[in-house]
């Protein structure tokens, strides 16, 4: 069933339970892709914290683009939803001319902001901040970033865009989806909607270009068909 984290608190119980239903009411499953965008320039220039600078693609991040766009191709996918950061958006453009869909932008799949962390590798900042970057590593959600955002509230808001895709697939008769996005971000999504740790979130693995496969069943219970697939890339890490 859904977390509780989809439906306002200010809700009674009978409309809470009137919302999950309405969202759940088809008996066809729904499937959303989540794709993290390809490869970056500050993906490229040594692995860095990369989150609101809006580092475009390389050349070999528009190729992933095409890979994924021919492994999504036959999928019949309705509509595209994709962070407003260019590497993302040019990432989602190439995807929607292999198939098809409405292209939307909308910016709760925006990457986390890393503060004082922007821009650095993850070398730098273990040697400007060795103690807070080893905590970090164990629990990023008590030990985040100097000035950056809190994943807490990166989860409210990635799970509230998930919701209303929900929503929408009922109520507007579509049923395949993409979700163009980040490394943190896709992975805040996948533990949310599993109930699990969020302070877990760093121990998933999502590759750039990688696609993962989550199916809604007809009860609203989301299951990982496949996470962090990467065999259709042309180019292999």
């Amino acid at each position: 069933m859904f977390s509780k984290q989809y439906i306002r608190e200010d809700r009674s119980a009978e409309e809470a339970t009137r919302a999950r239903v309405s969202v759940i009411a088809h008996e066809e499953s729904y499937v959303v892709f989540v794709v993290r965008h390809g490869e970056s320039v500050d993906n490229a220039s040594g692995d860095r914290y990369s989150g609101i600078t809006d580092s475009p693609l390389t050349e070999r991040g528009l190729r992933q683009a095409e890979d994924v766009g021919r492994a999504l191709q036959k999928e019949g996918i309705d509509r595209i939803y994709t962070s407003p950061m260019k590497r993302a958006v040019m990432f989602a453009r190439v995807i929607q001319s292999k198939t098809g869909g409405m292209l939307i932008i909308d910016r709760r799949l925006r990457e986390l902001d890393y503060g004082d962390w922007e821009g650095l590798t993850h070398q730098e900042v273990f040697e400007r901040w060795p103690k807070l970057y080893t905590a970090y590593k164990q629990d990023p959600i008590k030990n985040r970033p100097p000035n950056s955002e809190d994943p807490r509230e990166a989860a409210e808001r990635i799970l509230s865009l998930w919701s209303d895709i929900l929503r929408s697939m009922s109520h507007e008769n579509f049923h395949r989806v993409v979700l163009v996005t980040h490394n943190s971000i896709a992975k805040i999504l996948l533990c949310s909607i599993l109930g699990e740790p969020l302070s877990r979130y760093r121990e998933r693995r999502i590759d750039n270009a990688s696609i993962t496969k989550i199916a809604i069943d007809k009860f609203g219970k989301a299951h990982i068909e496949y996470e962090n697939k990467t065999d259709h890339l042309s180019e292999k890490t």
